[in-house]
């Protein structure tokens, strides 16, 4: 089974990647960990992610508390924003290139 993504998925992700470092150049490591995790679940039609706090703890192996202080960071920043929240899927977070 290939679990590569397409390379057009793999160069958005990239462009997100490289922008979160662009608008943080003194971002903590953590918090780039958790940035890289909300870019493994971007949608390739749409460039929004919808990972819970939970998914993004476990894959990072951070607290849930350290992934909301970076959740805050990123949104601060303007890396991402959270549009609207979808009931059927709380608490999960939206998270939108800019």
């Amino acid at each position: 089974m290939n679990t590569k993504a397409p390379p057009f998925v793999e160069a958005m992700r990239e462009r997100w990647q490289r922008q979160v470092i662009a608008d943080h150049p003194r971002l903590q490591p953590n918090y780039a960990r958790v940035a890289m995790a909300i870019s493994w679940h971007l949608n390739r039609d749409t460039g929004d992610a919808w990972p819970s706090i939970a998914t993004l703890a476990q894959q990072t192996r951070l607290s849930e508390r350290t992934v909301k202080r970076a959740v805050a960071c990123l949104r601060a920043g303007g890396t991402c924003s959270r549009p609207f929240a979808r009931p059927h899927v709380e608490p999960r977070q939206a998270y939108t290139q800019r």
